[in-house]
């Protein structure tokens, strides 16, 4: 019993002291993984974005880097989720203008179906130029239907059931779905 007692004790002196927490793990671990110039231009304090969302860990990996709008330069996609209603989504930030686009996380996208984006479990960087329309889908602009992109874009999914393209029209961010 006595060692019972004593295995409990530095169990929990060592939560307490040492961070073995998973809050500040995950804190370390996002902002280590986050392009300086986030920070420097004020567009994050600590991990929240906008004062209302919070970096999420739950894709991997934690962000996408690419010139999504076609200004030259590199922007960077992370996935967010809103604090007051747990709704998740993702941020593209203009490295160029620091322009934060919500996409999810309570806010809808054009041409997209929910405000919630928590089924989504893959995502990467898309470079195709052609990019093939689902059953249904006329939102693209190419003269079968399909999405024809000048920047890449942001693929998202749904293990085993498809997703499609979260892309740049020059105004604004699009989805076009993909699957189905």
């Amino acid at each position: 019993m006595k060692h019972l007692t004593l295995i409990f004790a530095i169990s929990l002196f060592l939560i307490s002291n040492y961070g073995f927490g998973q809050d500040d793990q995950g804190e370390n671990y996002i902002k280590s993984s986050l392009p300086q110039w986030l920070f420097e231009n004020n567009i994050l304090n600590g991990l929240i974005l906008n004062q209302g969302y919070k970096i999420d860990n739950r894709l991997n990996p934690l962000n996408l880097q690419a010139d999504f709008n076609g200004d030259g330069k590199l922007d960077i996609a992370v996935p967010i989720m809103e604090i007051k209603t747990g709704k998740v989504g993702f941020a593209i930030i203009h490295r160029k203008s620091n322009e934060v686009h919500i996409l999810g996380a309570g806010t809808k996208v054009k041409n997209g179906v929910s405000d919630d984006m928590s089924y989504i479990d893959l995502w990467k960087v898309n470079v195709e130029k052609v990019n093939e329309a689902g059953l249904g889908e006329n939102t693209g602009t190419g003269e079968k239907g399909e999405l024809i992109l000048e920047n890449p874009s942001l693929q998202i999914e749904k293990s085993e059931v498809g997703g499609g393209q979260i892309y740049w029209d020059g105004n604004e961010y699009a989805y076009f779905h993909q699957t189905c």
